[in-house]
């Protein structure tokens, strides 16, 4: 460093200090930066294991818990303390709570694809798939299998008379009482609406029948529900495996259509017959062609006179329905009618015949020709309540006076709820509108209950007309029948009368009105309004 600087000289000062000795300094300096940087390695690598085992390691694990759950699977545990409050715990807390949440979900959703939402029992689906199990099983072990098809015979009325709700505590009866049968070792399912399937297993067609009976009369038992006691029918279709087929919806279908003859039948039950499909194919055919007919006016109406004896000339028709099918040909009421009522097609298949009736009898009206005419209505229209309404509105709409119409109900129709058929046909009475009873002898009400009935004629049934003039039974029912009817105010009518004999024993005791191919046969309209321009009773006798 200068000290002094003159012109003449100058003056400088040195230090010097030894090299060896700050070397050695810097060295100290070194190791104790190598020691810094060693320890900052450390904790370095023991807070990436921290970090690793406490963070990245339980995100990971979360990360595979997501993807097992995204793939469907909901069985894992995912591992989390209660006790932490840390964002890795409350996550892992949150993705649990969702694994269960979606778990559960999911389970009532399976649940509802294999069972019933009302009654809780398996359903469709699961008794296919019960079905191919067995079929497997039964393959193997050579053994059979029953599928039961079960219907509860008139459930509609049931929810017509009584309410959906009782309906569907009834539906909810009938399923417990189903699933404990034998034990509870059926598989029993329901399919739709009141139809149910139990499967038999480990059985032979000659137990079978015996099985089928004790079941049948179990379901039938009383039920109490809502205050209600109800008292129902069972049908029940029956196929075999391997008897009636080997597959899935072979026995299904076939289960089905001995169902049906069951209900044609009104038996019990009934087995499969080899041979019934083609027969079951026909009638979904008919089924399907009736509805069309009803749609396009396909259907016709076909008239037979009433002859009053008190007044020697017709004063009345009943009307009776026709089809004439275009591949078919003429299609008998009592195969299609039973069709309609099983499809569900009578409200509509009534409706028509009301409207077009009526307003063919109020055309013969408006032309001098004054004759009353006779619907039959079924036990399916006596359960709607809008009916009276229609009628009133249609009678209206023609302008034909209500005494010239006149329902015909069978017994047996009034007898499957006659508190409700009573309140319809009081109602129909009211309006003005004829009642008469039709085919009286062949159901089952007393006689204080056809006392009480709103009714202006009785019918006789014609299997005691057809051999009147041969059969001294016949004779004795039908001379009894008509002194009771008259005495208690009512109007007799004799269908069935085919021979002069059964007409002049009718004259003699005392019946009103005759009907019979003696008299006509059903004929259309117009051919009918031709022959009674040119009738005289006085030709007939």
């Amino acid at each position: 460093m200068p000290l002094v600087s003159e012109d003449e000289y100058r003056v400088d000062a040195i230090l010097s200090t030894s090299l060896s000795d700050a070397y050695n300094q810097f060295a100290q300096l070194k190791i104790q930066l190598v020691l810094v940087a060693i320890m900052s390695l450390v904790a370095s690598i023991l807070g990436a294991i921290f970090l690793s085992r406490n963070v990245t390691r339980p995100i990971n694990e979360l990360v595979t818990a997501a993807q097992r759950i995204s793939s469907g699977d909901y069985s894992g545990d995912i591992n989390f303390s209660d006790n932490k409050k840390d964002e890795v715990s409350v996550l892992a807390k949150t993705l649990y709570g969702m694994q269960q949440g979606i778990a559960e979900r999911e389970g009532q959703i399976l649940h509802q694809v294999y069972h019933d939402a009302l009654t809780g029992l398996p359903n469709r689906t699961s008794v296919i798939k019960e079905i191919k199990q067995l079929s497997v099983i039964c393959q193997k072990t050579e053994q059979s299998f029953a599928v039961m098809s079960l219907n509860i015979n008139r459930f509609k009325q049931v929810n017509d008379t009584f309410g959906y709700q009782t309906g569907d505590a009834l539906l909810k009866a009938f399923a417990d009482r189903l699933a404990t049968i034998n034990g509870g070792k059926y598989f029993s399912a329901r399919i739709s609406g009141d139809e149910f399937i139990a499967l038999i297993q480990n059985v032979t067609e000659e137990s079978l029948p015996g099985v089928i009976e004790s079941d049948i009369g179990q379901l039938c038992e009383s039920y109490f529900v809502n205050d209600f006691k109800i008292n129902i029918t069972v049908r029940v279709g029956i196929s075999v495996f391997p008897l009636h087929g080997n597959q899935t919806g072979e026995l299904l279908r076939r289960s089905d259509i001995a169902l049906n003859e069951a209900k044609e039948n009104k038996s019990p039950y009934q087995f499969y017959i080899v041979g019934s499909d083609a027969k079951h194919l026909n009638r979904i055919r008919l089924i399907n062609d009736l509805k069309q007919a009803i749609e396009h006016n396909h259907l016709v109406m076909y008239y037979q006179p009433k002859v009053d004896l008190n007044q020697q000339r017709v004063t009345q028709a009943e009307a009776l329905i026709r089809w004439f099918h275009k591949d078919q040909g003429f299609v008998s009421p009592e195969d299609f009618i039973p069709l309609a009522e099983q499809a569900g097609l009578m409200p509509s298949l009534s409706r028509w015949v009301l409207r077009t009736v009526i307003k063919e009898v109020s055309g013969w009206h408006s032309r001098g020709i004054k004759l009353s005419v006779a619907i039959n209505l079924s036990a399916y229209d006596l359960v709607y309540d809008d009916l009276p309404e229609f009628v009133n509105s249609l009678l209206k709409e023609f302008s034909l006076p209500a005494s010239n119409l006149i329902l015909e109900v069978t017994e047996s129709a009034v007898m499957i709820d006659p508190d409700f058929a009573m309140s319809v046909l009081h109602r129909f009475k009211a309006a003005g509108i004829k009642l008469a009873i039709d085919d009286f002898g062949t159901g089952y009400s007393s006689l204080g209950q056809l006392k009480s009935m709103p009714v202006d004629e009785l019918k006789i049934d014609k299997s005691f007309v057809l051999k009147l003039d041969q059969d001294k039974d016949d004779q004795v029912i039908v001379r009894s029948t008509i002194e009771m009817g008259h005495n208690i105010g009512l109007t007799i009518v004799a269908e069935g009368v085919e021979t002069l004999g059964a007409w002049k024993l009718l004259a003699e005791y005392g019946c009103d009105k005759l009907q019979g191919y003696y008299i006509s046969k059903p004929q259309s309209a117009s051919d009918f309004l031709n022959w009674y321009e040119y009738y005289k009773v006085e030709d007939q006798v």
